[in-house]
């Protein structure tokens, strides 16, 4: 499993963000079990089509039978996607920093690389992200007091 895991991030290219995108975090299914639970506010700080990397003041579990429900908008497009949290880590500041890997099939796995690629290629252009969830202050100060 490692060896795949490993063989995945070589392959899946990751968009790095200086600025994070504020997005929303739910839980999905438990043990193939649909869930019905809020959404709490997390700051996105690179994805890529295998998963994401995420920052929160809130710990969540790491365990292969509970599946998130991600929200993100990106280039005017809300991005819906699902994953399970496989790595925590205690960054700065008694918050914590979270790996997902996604759970999609290749057509929506086909989409998000293309929004994936517009995306990389306007930060690289250093253009301005219009229509995207950039984190603001404020937002920050939420999900990360």
């Amino acid at each position: 499993m490692e060896n795949e895991q490993n063989l995945n991030k070589r392959k899946c290219f990751r968009v790095y963000l200086n600025t994070p995108l504020c997005s929303e975090i739910t839980i999905s299914k438990i043990d193939d079990k649909k869930i019905d639970s809020s959404s709490t506010k997390i700051c996105v700080n690179d994805i890529g089509p295998g998963g994401l990397l995420f920052t929160s003041n809130l710990k969540f579990p790491v365990n292969d039978t509970i599946v998130f429900e991600f929200y993100i908008k990106l280039l005017d497009q809300t991005i819906r996607v699902e994953g399970l949290i496989v790595r925590q880590i205690l960054w700065k500041n008694d918050l914590l920093q979270y790996g997902v890997n996604f759970e999609m099939d290749d057509g929506k796995r086909g989409s998000l690389v293309r929004i994936l690629n517009e995306l990389a290629i306007k930060l690289r252009n250093k253009r301005f992200l219009v229509n995207s969830s950039i984190c603001t202050k404020k937002d920050m100060v939420r999900c990360l007091k």
